[in-house]
This record gives structure tokens, sequence and C-alpha cells, in this order.
């Protein structure tokens, strides 16, 4: 294809030359001969065409451009030509940003930053620092998915980053948070039972979820954005639609206490996995359909008791979910494959002296780094047929101990390593330790490249940036929410627990009835949660906010003032519903608003089936005085 253009370039630099005969005896050389290129019909098949239909098929091309495209592939050859040329399979190019044939007036009228051209040449970035701002950066990452280290914006930037909103949303402690994969909302799980969905944009209180008995050990949103698994010490997995709070089943595959649960991103069929992990020293793999969220019944179980009293204590998915690793206090981590489409244990490695507490793979590749109480975190690879680590030691002495140079007179005390984390393009990797140091280290020699300084209590949450490899969040028991610069190992800013917003809902902890199954229902009113009215917005002493505040309730947007005023008598609400059966409240002819909600079976809680009826408390007509 390039020597079929060039004898076109060449046919129409030649009539530039005013020469009619040499312009003639040449094109019909080329078309006798088949030097032109061709075209392709409907059917595939090639076709010779006449150079007057190629002039006419390219007329944005000049009779000069030949010329004009040697003249400036020269000046690029003084240059140095970029790697995107490599691939230039023809010469008849149009307005393309890989076109190299760009001339000075082209470039006066686009003096503007050109996100594309930019994208092919990052080098010109050093020559145009000028158009280095917040916006083009943005822009360029979300086109083509991550922007170069050299082209970030400072890390002082952060500098500016404000509080948004404090709020106290939980009875005990929150343990647990997750974003949903959208970034607009944020969902909490704490010790008062209670899973709660924050609008991250207002700050306000969405949702509560109700169902488990006990406190809420660990919560995960699936991929696809639609279910919320939840684990608890009452022994269950409780499956949620994220959109209507509904519980869609409960798992029952635990003896004891659930600490973690993951969805996988491993999907090749319609099936899709979770796994959760427990003190019965069980990992349990639940498969379901994604088109229905149908879980099947029973768990693929593997019993991972080498010892009396072992425990499963965390678990992570690879990247593409074809792995995962799991550590417990065996001090053994088993890793289990999804290679013939079912969870299969390939290897149990065992090279940790004390409890594996945590866990974390790799976001690029199948590396993932271990942490445990005896002081060390190790990156595991899979290299030459056997797996290798490398051992990142808080306790030089610890290195001592295993080449067999140990002093045994040495009480230096072991600090155990709490949380793990990756840097967004896997160069680093960061350990928190009991202590409140944080430790930066290089992921591909193991060599210690910072310390962070600053929390003086134990370290349990470590986020890196997702597209800045230089920055990371940390938070412990002190209270301190802390943005780091891992590369200069410098605090960016920090945060601190002051005063906060409450925000709670008037019925987050009614009392709930429960069958054998662990279906619950509210009961005031004998309904699932999710099929409540929407509730009351208040503080933490069950004082009801404004009508402008309780506008921000999903449900009470369009309310009138009076709706979203509540009413209270004995320190109990009145609700604005009256739920009761047809046979119980009789039909009229007056101005009753009622809508019929779903049939609720509630056969398994001793009660009746029943189709449920709502009445509008405040739209009941007012007696006259014949009918009193």
């Amino acid at each position: 294809m390039i020597s079929t253009g060039l004898n076109f370039l060449i046919a129409k630099y030649l009539r530039s030359l005013k020469n009619q005969t040499l312009v003639d005896k040449f094109v019909d050389t080329l078309q006798q001969d088949n030097l032109l290129p061709c075209t392709t019909n409907w059917n595939g098949t090639e076709q010779q065409t006449s150079f007057e239909q190629l002039d006419q098929q390219y007329s944005h091309l000049k009779d000069d451009h030949l010329a004009a495209l040697l003249s400036n592939l020269m000046c690029h050859v003084e240059q140095g030509i970029d790697k995107r040329f490599g691939s230039l399979t023809t010469f008849l190019l149009q307005n393309d940003p890989t076109c190299f044939l760009r001339n000075a007036k082209d470039e006066k009228q686009s003096s503007k930053y050109n996100i594309f051209a930019m994208a092919y040449n990052p080098c010109q970035t050093v020559l145009q620092p000028k158009t280095r701002n917040i916006k083009t950066l943005t822009k360029e990452r979300e086109y083509f998915g991550r922007t170069l280290s050299a082209k970030l914006p400072s890390t002082d930037m952060y500098k500016r980053m404000n509080m948004r909103l404090k709020v106290i949303a939980h009875k005990a402690s929150v343990y647990c948070v997750v974003f949903d994969r959208t970034g607009n909302y944020a969902l909490s799980g704490a010790d008062d039972l209670l899973i709660k969905m924050w609008c991250v944009k207002t700050g306000r209180l969405l949702a509560s979820y109700r169902g488990h008995s006990k406190e809420i050990c660990d919560i995960d949103i699936s991929f696809e954005n639609t279910l919320l698994a939840s684990a608890s010490l009452d022994k269950k997995v409780r499956i949620w639609s994220l959109k209507t709070t509904e519980t869609i089943t409960v798992l029952h595959g635990h003896s004891q206490t659930v600490n973690m649960t993951r969805f996988s991103p491993f999907c090749k069929t319609d099936d899709r996995w979770l796994a959760s992990v427990g003190n019965d020293g069980n990992i349990c793999f639940w498969r379901y359909l994604v088109i229905t969220n149908d879980f099947e019944p029973r768990p693929i179980k593997f019993v991972e008791k080498s010892r009396a009293g072992a425990q499963m204590l965390c678990l992570a998915f690879s990247s593409g979910g074809y792995f995962l690793a799991a550590g417990s206090s065996d001090f053994v981590i088993r890793v289990y494959s999804f290679h013939t489409y079912i969870p299969m244990k390939i290897c149990e490695l065992d090279s940790h002296n004390n409890i594996v507490e945590t866990i974390c793979y790799s976001h690029m590749n199948n590396s993932f780094i271990s942490g445990s109480k005896d002081g060390t975190a190790r990156i595991w690879r899979y290299e030459e047929q056997s797996w290798r680590a490398i051992i990142l030691n808080f306790n030089k002495e610890l290195l001592k101990r295993e080449s067999g140079e140990y002093n045994c007179n040495n009480t230096q005390k072991i600090i155990p390593v709490t949380i793990v984390a990756w840097s967004c393009n896997d160069k680093k990797v960061s350990t928190a330790y009991e202590n409140g140091l944080i430790k930066v280290w290089d992921s591909l020699n193991g060599m210690l490249l910072n310390e962070l300084k600053k929390h003086d209590k134990i370290i349990f949450v470590l986020e890196c940036h997702p597209t800045n490899e230089r920055l990371m969040c940390s938070a412990g028991h002190d209270g301190l929410l802390i943005i780091w610069d891992i590369c200069d190992g410098r605090l960016i800013k920090q945060f601190l627990n002051d005063t906060q917003i409450e925000q709670f809902f008037h019925n987050d902890l009614r009392p709930l009835l429960r069958d054998p199954n662990e279906k619950v229902l509210d009961q005031h009113f004998q309904l699932p949660p999710h099929l409540l009215p929407p509730p009351f917005l208040t503080d933490d002493h069950g004082h009801p906010y404004s009508n402008e505040i309780q506008r921000c309730v999903p449900g009470r947007e369009n309310n009138s003032s009076a709706e979203n005023t509540a009413n209270i008598v004995n320190n109990e609400y009145l609700e604005d519903i009256l739920i009761v059966e047809p046979s119980t409240f009789p039909e009229t002819k007056s101005t009753f608003a009622r809508r019929a909600l779903e049939t609720t079976d509630v056969s398994s809680f001793g009660l009746t089936k029943r189709q449920t009826y709502v009445y509008h408390r405040r739209l009941i007509p007012k007696l006259s005085e014949a009918e009193r």
C-alpha cells in the first residue's frame, strides 16, 4: 500500500510541474502495470482504479503534498522519529493525530493543548509546561485511562483538601466502609448491627440495612454494583439488594464468626462467585447467577483446620479473579485457582512464623503481599515453577533467627504487621505496624524506601490513590486520617475527629421478628424493613430535623412540610401511615389515599398470608357531627 500510494503522490507532484506529456506517460504506465492503489467492493474483491478516480477520492491532497511531506519528515529526522510512526501503513493520511504532516500554519492555528497528540508524544509535556493544568490532565486520564507520572499534578495540591462532612451515624464502633462501584455512594457497617448508605456528594444518610443479629465484620459490593454482601458475628452472610435494601438471601455455611467476604471479579459465564472465611476454619465459595441473583444454597467448602482452633482470617482475589489467597491463624497461606471454572486449592505457603492477618493482591499481575504477627510482610511471586517470597522485615533480628544467628538472650519485641497495600502501579508496597509506624518498600527488591511517622496507635487502614502512585491515605485508632507522599516520605494533610453532625433514622433500632431461615420483619408493622415507609431523620437523642433536612431522605423529597413533620407522643413516633388489612378497615367512598404493597408471605413467622394496604393518616377525612 505504501509503494502504490507513493506512485499516486509522484503522479500528482509531476502534475504540479506543468509537463502534461510526462504526466500522461507516467499515469498510463501506472495504470497498465496496476501500480496504483486498489479498492475493495462489498464482496471483498479488489478492483483496480484509475488515476482520475483516485484523484477524486483523495481530493484533500494537494499536488505538492509529497514535497510538503518530505520537508516535514526531514525536520522529524533531525529531532528523532517517534515510535508512533512505526505502524505507518499508508501515505494517504488525513487529519489524524498520528500524522506527522504538520506545518507551521497548522501549529499556529492549533494553539490549544491537543490531548490526543500528547497521548502519542508525551515528551512534549516537558516542552510545553504551560499546558499542564488540572483540566487537561483530568480529561487525558478520562480518555486514556492513566496519565504518566511526569504529567501528574504536584502532591502539594492536596494540601488544599478540606473535610467535607463529619457524621455520627452509628450507635457503636464502625469497622468497615466501602464505596460502591460508581463512587457516588459509601456504605458503613458497625457494631450496632446496621449497615448504612451515604451520598458522597452531600453526606446525607440514604438508607439502612437491617437484619443482622450481631456485629458487622465486613461488607463488599458486587462488580455489577447490584448486590451488597455482609459478614457478621451471627455466623451468617447476608446478601442485600443495593438499590432496594431488600434481603435477597441469607447464606448458612459457617458455624462460627464470618471474618471476611469478597465478590470475585472472575466472569467467564453467567456464573459469579462470592467467597467467605470464618473462625470455624472454613472457606466457602458461593456460586450465583448474575442475571437472576439466585445463590446456590450449598457452597463449595474447604475445611482448612490443620490443628484445633485454627481460624481463617483474611482473603484477597487477584485483579482478574483467577486466583484467591487466604491467610489463617495456623501461619499458612492457601492459594486457590479457578482455572477449571470451579475453585481448587493449588498450594499452601507456610513461611510465616505467626498468624497471617492481612493479604493484598497487586493491581497488574498475580503477585500478592501477606502480613503477619511475626513482624514480617512477604511479597509472593510464582517464578520458575515455584513460589518465591521477598521478605520485608521490620525486625532485623528475625532474619538472624531464620539464618541461625539469632541470639536467644535478645528480648527485642516483635511488632506485628496490621495492614498492607500496593501503590497504583505496583512499584511500591506499604506496611503498617501495631506501633503506628508505616514503611514503604520497593516491590521488586524489597528495599526500604521511606518510613512514615505520625500515628501513635495501631493502624488498620492503608489506601493508595487509584491513579497517582505518590499518594496514600492512612487511618488508625488515634483518630487521625493522614494523606502521605510515599515517594518523599512526607505528610501532606491530616484530619482529626472533632465535632460531627448526627444522622440517624428513627426506626434504626426497632426490634425485628426472625424466622428459622433468618428472614426478618419489623415487629411494629410486621413488614420486611425494605417495605416500610420513608423514615424520619433524627439526631442522636431521637429529635427529628426540620422539613428542609427531611426532604433529603429518599421518598420524602416531594412531601409537604406537614408530612415531613414528625408527631411524637410519649417518646413514640406516630407514623404517617396506618398499615391494616382490608377486613379490619372497611372500604368507603371517602378520600382515603390507599396504595397496595406487594403480597407478603409471613407464614414462617406464625402469621397468615395477607394483602397489606397503606392508609395515609393525614388524608383520612375528619368525622362530621352526625358521624360522631
